[in-house]
């Protein structure tokens, strides 16, 4: 009696264990296919509505691609959704046209003198100037004429290229207009760069007008603080519509590296400043912020993805931020591959001032989230902890949406307090493995105390 007693016990016990083991696993089948609330889309009436996905979604994500992010309604339902560049190009930018200019000399005297009314002369070049009696030439100074009264079109920016020297040049000059060569218009004043540092260069040459058509005849450049610039080009800019690609730009603050040696070469003394991220986006351009310190020399700026990894050269080159009138300008942002490395460092030649507070600013495509709502509001964007390979609801979306043509209501999206950051650690372990590893390492002991038991039983009755 015993002996059928304890095996129905060893038996039932198995049973309860395994079943535990089983409940354990359920319940973790059952939190991969839950989802976390980021953002609730402020309410808004319409059924097409669409959203900025902010870069911080990427923190919540375990899809570089975004598929595991869904819109659902207060039901829980899923909407149909689509990802979307936030904007895209329209139409193809119109290309510069070449403008004919003069240069006026007060030097100039014409071989036949001029009469009547405001008159042009060009001789070899030079463009000589006569005006009716009782006017007086606004300027004793050269300057560059340019004549519009032939053209048509509006001018949005005009591009100027000049014998420039081996040295770095800082020129300002002021654009003005006329329809009679005496009274002039200031339309704007600027100040041209040109930087040069082994073979590179900071070039700005564009001076925007934003000039209607046919609003000046006359258009006249002049560089005050240096007569002898001898112009060799100006290019036209007509207005144009395209939409280029909208970035989000968010900056991150660093710290002087405690090594102060260039990763290439652990020979050179350098100024060194690391970063760390805390955000997962694919960033796709990057650039500094130097505040108010001038800069114009090789900068290198590393990543990596593990704290003790191996350091990659992301940019090797000359990168200027210099005052130019009132303002700080710098380079163009450096190009990357969709890169997510957390960590960075940026090297710039031992002059550089230890004082400075150089930030890192990276730049990320933004992206709208397109969907179709059902009047079952609030709706919230989520992430499924289970990446799919593919968005369900986008194949969904392209299916209702196909062949339509609709005007897209824009909503904001507001940040839900409640949610916390997941960490997707790897090297963390969720508690429903270690009640199954127990579990089932239980169960095994019982069943080998239930054979031990059993074969003693066997041996004593031979």
């Amino acid at each position: 009696m015993s002996t059928v007693f304890n095996k129905s016990l060893s038996a039932w016990l198995l049973v309860v264990l395994m079943a535990l083991a089983f409940a354990s696993q359920t319940i973790r089948a059952k939190e991969q296919l839950s989802v976390t609330a980021v953002y609730e889309v402020q309410d808004m009436a319409g059924v097409y509505l669409q959203a900025t996905l902010p870069h911080s979604i990427y923190r919540y994500s375990n899809s570089s691609q975004l598929t595991d992010v869904v819109v659902l309604d207060r039901d829980g339902n899923a909407l149909p959704s689509k990802i979307v560049k936030s904007a895209q190009t329209k139409r193809k930018e119109s290309e510069p046209v070449a403008l004919e200019f003069f240069q006026v000399s007060t030097d100039y005297v014409p071989s036949d003198s001029l009469k009547g009314n405001t008159q042009l002369q060009i001789e070899k070049g030079v463009i000589a100037i006569s005006m009716e009696q009782g006017h007086e030439q606004s300027s004793e100074e050269p300057f560059y004429l340019i004549d519009l009264s032939e053209r048509a079109q509006a001018l949005q920016s005009v591009a100027l290229e000049w014998v420039a020297d081996t040295s770095s040049q800082y020129l300002p000059v002021t654009l003005s207009g006329s329809n009679d060569l005496v009274r002039w218009t200031t339309l704007t004043q600027d100040t041209l760069v040109k930087l040069n540092k082994e073979g590179q260069a900071l070039l700005r040459n564009k001076v925007q007008i934003n000039l209607a058509a046919q609003r000046y005849q006359y258009l006249r450049i002049d560089f005050p603080e240096n007569r002898e610039v001898q112009l060799t080009e100006v290019l036209g800019q007509q207005p144009h519509s395209v939409e280029p690609p909208s970035y989000q730009h968010w900056q991150v603050q660093g710290r002087l590296a405690e090594k102060q040696r260039s990763i290439a070469d652990d020979d050179n003394p350098v100024s060194a400043w690391e970063y760390q991220r805390n955000d997962k986006a694919p960033v796709q351009a990057l650039n500094i912020n130097l505040g108010q310190t001038t800069h114009g020399d090789t900068v290198r700026i590393y990543s990596r993805s593990l704290t003790n990894g191996d350091w990659r050269v992301r940019f090797n080159g000359v990168w200027f931020n210099a005052k130019v009138g009132d303002t700080w300008q710098h380079s163009d942002a450096m190009n990357l591959s969709p890169n997510a490395d957390p960590y960075w460092r940026v090297e710039f030649n031992p002059n550089l001032s230890r004082s400075a507070e150089p930030k890192l600013v990276f730049q990320y495509p933004s992206q709208n989230l397109q969907f179709i709502a059902n009047n079952n509001r609030p709706y919230q964007v989520a992430v499924v902890a289970e990446v799919p390979a593919e968005r369900a609801s986008a194949k969904v979306f392209t299916q209702v949406m196909k062949g339509q043509q609709v005007d897209w209501i824009n909503a904001d999206l507001i940040k839900l307090d409640s949610v916390a950051r997941p960490d997707h650690s790897e090297s963390l372990t969720h508690w429903t493995d270690v009640l199954f590893w127990i579990t089932l390492v239980l169960a095994v002991v019982v069943l080998l105390v239930f054979a031990l038991r059993l074969l003693r039983q066997l041996q004593h009755e031979d």
